[in-house]
């Protein structure tokens, strides 16, 4: 994937929630895309260190070129994820 095909996705994509996966086989969320930045082969998400409170925010540095797949998170109704079942 392309740094201007990601850029494309994301802003496809402003309102979801998105899984990335890495070619190492690492996974990690981006909860707003709206808060990520792209800068030649790099892409900086804005990550918390808690989400509830909003606090401690950081920066993660991810390398385009090892992204292997980003897909959105479906959303069950109301807006919550879907429930796993045993």
């Amino acid at each position: 994937m392309s740094s201007s095909e990601l850029e494309e996705y994301l802003q496809g994509h402003q309102d979801d929630r998105l899984r990335i996966v890495m070619s190492s086989g690492d996974e990690m969320i981006i909860e707003e895309p709206r808060k990520t930045l792209i800068d030649g082969l790099t892409l900086h998400i804005q990550m918390y260190g808690n989400w509830t409170l909003r606090e401690a925010p950081r920066v993660r540095i991810v390398s385009i070129p090892n992204i292997n797949i980003i897909e959105p998170i479906r959303r069950g109704p109301n807006g919550r994820r879907p429930r796993r079942r045993r």
